[in-house]
């Protein structure tokens, strides 16, 4: 550890003893996922895009955005907004 890493040093008292807490910055490498990785993306126009290695599979959200169209104007038609016909 270099002195010019140290970004903060602080003196914390826990009651009993003193403690020092020092803060250094570090550079690492990461290291690469493997083999078995997923990336999932969650969007508005499609409700996942998720690829495995080098398949793609989208789940598209028409249909969630049809219903959520559907029973906002339904609950619209209710006059009291807490009623159970509303939920």
């Amino acid at each position: 550890m270099d002195v010019q890493n140290v970004q903060q040093v602080r003196a914390i008292w826990t009651g009993d003893e003193w403690e020092l807490h020092i803060v250094c910055r570090v550079e690492t490498q990461p290291e690469p996922p493997g083999d078995r990785v997923a990336g999932i993306d969650l969007g508005i126009c499609n409700f996942a895009a998720v690829t495995i290695g080098h398949e793609a599979l989208l789940y598209p959200g028409g249909a969630l955005k049809e219903d959520d169209y559907y029973f906002q104007k339904q609950r619209a038609k209710c006059g009291d907004t807490d009623s159970r016909q509303a939920r």
